[in-house]
């Protein structure tokens, strides 16, 4: 059965404050600001902005949307997918990363624009990509 709009609304937003406040941690200036129809949060270092698409997820295989969404478009700086189930875990890696693993999983071998709908499995970011917050710290500090 479908997830009514408005819990999932909520477990984005609430996956985007929780990247907020870490990134606050860090001491790196993060706000959640709209962006057309999605919001995103946004980093400020430097007189530079760096954009960071925040997924939040209940299920072991969350949906990206990769290549629906990002076929002709702008990538994000960094991507982090929330997991919430029962305990909080972050998944930090550049779109370049999300592409490739997303590749993977749709056996494409060149970028193109698909149709349905992508998701990732966990297991596959779970050793590379769990809490690797330096990603996006030494992209910002350097």
């Amino acid at each position: 059965m479908a997830k009514p709009q408005n819990e999932k609304m909520n477990l984005n937003l609430t996956a985007k404050r929780d990247v907020q406040a870490k990134l606050h941690e860090f001491g790196l200036p993060a706000e959640i600001r709209p962006e057309g129809r999605k919001t995103f949060v946004f980093i400020t270092k430097n007189d530079k902005i760096w954009k960071v698409e925040v997924h939040g997820s209940r299920i072991k295989r969350p949906l990206t949307n990769f290549f629906q969404r990002h076929y002709k478009k702008p990538l994000p700086d960094f991507w982090v997918i929330v997991h919430v189930n029962p305990e909080t875990k972050f998944y930090v890696l550049p779109p370049q990363k999300v592409a490739e693993e997303q590749m993977t999983v749709n056996k494409m071998d060149k970028w193109k624009k698909i149709d349905g709908v992508d998701n990732i499995g966990l297991h596959q970011l779970e050793e590379k990509y769990t809490d690797k917050w330096e990603i996006i710290l030494d992209a910002v500090n350097n």
